[in-house]
């Protein structure tokens, strides 16, 4: 591992941690003639399609909630899946990966 990715795995997993695990697969793709095929990620993602609302409360004896204003918000996120590294719990993306073709 090398620049930032090292960086962010040692600040996930730790400096401390040791040992090594490697795998490898090789698949055998039949491409033809003028055409290109490569290989994506696509995430599972969250959606939340909700209303964000500025409000305060008033003070005395009889609180009241009084909205000022209020939006619509929509957010994606990326779902995660946690796995085990050596004797840490990482976060990562959870999703697949789809196999595409170019048209030409």
């Amino acid at each position: 591992m090398s620049g930032g990715y090292k960086d962010a795995f040692n600040a996930a997993v730790g400096s401390g941690w040791c040992g090594t695990k490697s795998f490898s697969e090789t698949l055998t793709i039949n491409v033809a003639p003028h055409k290109k095929n490569w290989l994506e990620f696509k995430p599972r993602v969250n959606f939340v399609n909700s209303e964000s609302q500025k409000y305060y409360v008033t003070r005395g004896p009889k609180k009241v909630t009084v909205v000022e204003s209020s939006k619509k918000v929509y957010s994606e996120s990326p779902r995660t899946v946690t796995m085990q590294l050596g004797d840490k719990n990482v976060k990562c993306p959870d999703g697949m990966y789809v196999w595409k073709e170019s048209n030409n």
